[in-house]
């Protein structure tokens, strides 16, 4: 359904015939975090995200997954562990 309180128009799953379903019947604004990802639009209340009704709660654990303008990186261990046994039978040319 249709958006009829803070984004009139927009499609939006939390819309029921008896108004938002979302926690306090309303869709939150952007976090500061959320700056210059894709998926932000601006209505006249302000700009929110087309994604998530609570763009902050996306940030709490992390980066939110679908930022466009950040990415993931994995922290790296530092240097690959190889197991001595089958670092000492290729050297041997054993396989």
């Amino acid at each position: 359904m249709q958006c009829n309180t803070v984004r009139p128009g927009a499609e939006c799953e939390f819309m029921r015939p008896i108004g938002c379903s979302y926690e306090g019947a309303t869709c939150y604004q952007i976090a500061d975090e959320c700056d210059g990802c894709a998926n932000v639009v601006e209505f006249k209340a302000g700009k929110f995200c087309k994604v998530y009704a609570e763009p902050a709660a996306r940030w709490e654990l992390g980066i939110c997954a679908f930022a466009t303008h950040q990415r993931y990186e994995a922290a790296s261990k530092g240097a690959i562990s190889t197991n001595p046994l089958k670092a000492s039978k290729r050297a041997a040319g054993g396989g």
